[in-house]
This record gives C-alpha cells, sequence and structure tokens, in this order.
C-alpha cells in the first residue's frame, strides 16, 4: 500500500514538473480555489444549521412562553370563578327579607312583593346556565327619586358581598303630586345551580335510583 502511494505522489510531482512554470501557477490557483470553494460550503451548512437550531430555539421558547401566559390566564379565570362559585353558593336570607328590612330602614311600608319563577341563566352563547336568578317584583307608590336612590345605595352597601342585582327600573312620574314617582322594580339575586344527576342513575352501591322527590322549597321563598 505505501509502495503505491509512493509511485502515485512521484508520478504526480513528476508531471508537475514536467508543467511549465505558467501552467504550474494556473494549477496551484485552480487547487486554492477548489479548497476556499470546499470551506465555503462547509462554512455555509454549518451556519445553515446554526440557523435553524437557533430559529427552532426561538420558536420554542415563544411556544414555552405563551404556555406560560396562557396558564397563568387560566389559573386567574380558575381562580375568579372559585370565588364567584364561593359567593353565590354562600347561605343568604330569603330576597322578600332582605327587600323588607331595606325599605323599612326607608320608612317605607313593606310592599306587595311578587316571587318571580327562577331562571337559569349564564353567559351569552353559553350552552349550559350554571347560575339560577331568584326574582322579586314590587311597587313603589308616590317616592320621590331620592328615596329610589336611596333604596339602591342601601341595598348596596348594606349587603355588598351578595349577588344582588336591579334588573328592572320604571319610574314614572305621578300625576296627582309633584315631583312624586310611581315605580316598579324587580330585584334578583343569583345563585349557583345544583348540578344535575342523569335520570336512572343509582347510587355509589348500585342500588336503583330513588325516585324523585317532592319539589324542595325554593332557595329565596318568603
Amino acid at each position: 500500500m505505501a509502495g503505491r502511494w509512493s509511485d502515485l505522489t512521484a508520478g504526480v510531482r513528476r508531471r508537475l514538473g514536467d508543467l511549465a512554470p505558467r501552467e504550474q501557477r494556473a494549477l496551484l490557483v485552480l487547487g486554492v480555489t477548489v479548497v476556499l470553494f470546499a470551506l465555503a460550503i462547509v462554512a455555509y451548512l454549518v451556519q445553515s444549521g446554526l440557523g435553524e437550531k437557533s430559529e427552532r430555539n426561538r420558536e420554542q421558547a415563544a411556544v414555552l412562553r405563551l404556555v406560560r401566559e396562557k396558564g397563568k390566564a387560566y389559573r386567574d379565570r380558575m381562580a375568579e370563578q372559585e370565588k364567584l362559585n364561593r359567593r353565590l353558593s354562600a347561605p343568604m336570607q330569603p330576597l322578600p327579607s332582605i327587600l323588607g328590612e331595606t325599605l323599612a330602614e326607608l320608612g317605607q311600608q313593606r310592599q306587595d312583593f311578587q316571587e318571580l319563577a327562577p331562571e337559569a341563566v349564564g353567559l351569552p352563547g353559553q350552552r349550559r346556565k350554571p347560575w339560577i336568578r331568584h326574582a322579586v317584583k314590587f311597587p313603589l307608590r308616590k317616592v320621590s327619586a331620592l328615596t329610589v336612590y336611596d333604596l339602591l345605595l342601601k341595598l348596596r352597601d348594606r349587603y355588598p358581598d351578595l349577588p344582588l342585582a336591579v334588573t328592572r327600573l320604571d319610574m314614572r312620574l305621578d300625576r296627582t303630586e309633584t315631583a312624586l314617582y310611581n315605580v316598579e322594580l324587580i330585584v334578583s339575586a343569583y345563585r349557583l345551580a345544583e348540578p344535575k344527576r342523569d335520570e336512572g342513575e343509582g347510587s355509589r352501591d348500585d342500588r336503583p335510583a330513588a325516585r324523585p322527590a317532592a319539589a324542595d322549597k325554593e332557595l329565596l321563598g318568603p
């Protein structure tokens, strides 16, 4: 093997020695050009590989950053939802009692409270309705606008933690009195809906499901 290599190199040197000086310089320039071209290709491939790796690293970092941001937003939203659920499931006195006490503080007689049918409610476009709205409708006859304002203010200040809302306020000027109004209000309280069980679902010990019991008393009854 060594002898063949010696013969090969000797032949190359002999052929180079036979070339004219100008041809030798041209061949040297060609060789240098080939080497530089090969080095340029290697450098390009290395740089391209590093660039692709850097791009992948940036993409992965962006994905991780997005996951962290979305994860934090999701945890914050779930914490707010849990806080709201605790508020909506906390015990509260019947809505007519709340309104009666508040009106009594304003010197108003207890009104004829009309309890409306409970209604399942949710966010717009939400298929599942996670809350139940209990509403009470009642009139106020010949009262000033200040009385209505004081009523709303007392409901807000006296029961800051209760999920109450005035869902209707209709004020009409009384024809027989000056600056007095006949008012009709609907005040609503929101509660967390009870989870529904599938019909025919048995108990945990696989016993048949019990027959439906009589309807429970409304949460916000008198």
